[in-house]
This record gives structure tokens, C-alpha cells and sequence, in this order.
């Protein structure tokens, strides 16, 4: 599909979204925001589903988020970037996050015990039809990109993008026309800064997240009024 239109338009990031930091007052906040707006839930008893995490971790000091690039062997998506996941399987019962806890697991070798959930976020839909469960963690521990134990099989590398990037790099709106011939078009962010661009459903769930809750209002009052230390207890 051809693209007919590229704009670059930045986000409204304040200087405190931009330079936070994931401090468990920050986790507190992201987790509090989670757990009381109201989520967009897709059900459906035919529809399949698969989960994914969004993992946020620190990586020299720098609040970020990881990254996947899928390999040529994959059987969908060759070479696109991801969130570590996939689908539903019977041994989660139904649950995303143990569904993306196991995938994170199996992809980069990321223990569920050093993850830390901090919620659900909205459902979308992949464009096979396939319902679509992100769940936002975060690396309980510092990351070294070199030491992540990717599997090479699905994974060619693992890499990162700071939240300060993501906030202050101008995100490439571009759009798409849709299949029909009716002239009805969608626009698709497109994020820059790592190996390959990040584009599709990675790209859309990242633009929803960093909109709805690293750049909510509600994060810099919980964080402002907040005068707790204490960790957001992890989820087995």
C-alpha cells in the first residue's frame, strides 16, 4: 500500500513528562491511572486473543521502553518491530498477564518475578481480526541491552527508546488508504530511533499508552500529591 501523506507533529509533552523518571511514586501513578480509567475491553467467544507486554525498564539511568525486532523466521511480521508476546494459551486461563508474563519469559528471558505489572490497558485489534491485550510492567532491575537473553529464533535483537526520546522526537504521522476504493484513508504513527522504524500495531498501542498515561494530567497530580515511597506490589 502506498503511502499518501507523511506529517511530523510532536507530542505535548511538559517538562514533566519529559524528564520523569520511573520512581515508585511515577509507578504508583501510572498503576492508580490504570486502575480507574475506564479500559476499552473487546469481547468475543470466537475471536482469539493474544497479550502483550509493555515493558518499561531504566537503562543507564534513562526511563525507556524495550523493544523486540522479529526475525525472518517468524510466521508473521518478519522484521517489524514488537512488544514481547503472543497468544492465548490454555495453560493461562484466560488471564493477559500471565499470558504476556510467559511470552516476555520465552522472547528476551525476562523472569516474571522481576516484572512488575502495574495494569491492563486498552484492547485493540491487529489487522487479521485478532484482539489484542496490552499489559504495562516494568523491569524491576536496571537493564543491560547486552545481557538480555533474547531468543534467537523469533527475536534478530532487543533494543530501547527513552521515554525523552519518545516524548520529544516528532512522531511521522502517515496515511494509509484503506482497502475498498472508497477514498476513506486511517493515519498511522511511524517512531524512529531504533534499528528499524516502529510501525503497525506496536506503534498504535505506543502512541495510545504514551497519550493516555505517560502524558495524562492525572500522573503529574498523583505524583505531585503522592507522599508515598512504598513499590506497587507486583502481581505473581
Amino acid at each position: 500500500t502506498s503511502v499518501a501523506q507523511a506529517v511530523s507533529q510532536p507530542y505535548p509533552y511538559s517538562n514533566f513528562s519529559a524528564n520523569l523518571q520511573f520512581t515508585p511514586q511515577v509507578l504508583h501513578g501510572i498503576s492508580e491511572i490504570l486502575r480507574t480509567r475506564r479500559r476499552l475491553a473487546l469481547k468475543s467467544s470466537s475471536v482469539r486473543r493474544a497479550s502483550v507486554l509493555i515493558p518499561l525498564c531504566t537503562i543507564e539511568g534513562r526511563p525507556s521502553i524495550l523493544f523486540q525486532l522479529r526475525t525472518d523466521k517468524v510466521s508473521s511480521h518478519k522484521g517489524q518491530v514488537s512488544f514481547p508476546g503472543g497468544m492465548d494459551e490454555a495453560q493461562d486461563g484466560g488471564d493477559p498477564i500471565r499470558t504476556a508474563l510467559r511470552e516476555t519469559e520465552e522472547e528476551m528471558g525476562i523472569s516474571s518475578k522481576d516484572v512488575q505489572i502495574l495494569g491492563v490497558f486498552d484492547d485493540t485489534v491487529r489487522s487479521n481480526g485478532l484482539f489484542v491485550t496490552p499489559v504495562v510492567g516494568h523491569i524491576l532491575h536496571p537493564v543491560n541491552i547486552a545481557e538480555v537473553a533474547f531468543n534467537k529464533e523469533e527475536s534478530a535483537s532487543v533494543f530501547s527508546l527513552s521515554i525523552h526520546h519518545l516524548l520529544t522526537t516528532d512522531v511521522q504521522w502517515q496515511t494509509f488508504p484503506l482497502p475498498g476504493g472508497k477514498g476513506n484513508t486511517i493515519q498511522i504513527p511511524v517512531f524512529s530511533g531504533g534499528p528499524v522504524p516502529i510501525w503497525g500495531l506496536t506503534a498504535r498501542i505506543l502512541h495510545t499508552f504514551l497519550t493516555h498515561i505517560l502524558l495524562s494530567p492525572d500522573l503529574e497530580s498523583i505524583v505531585t500529591s503522592s507522599s508515598s515511597s512504598e513499590p506497587v506490589p507486583s502481581r505473581p
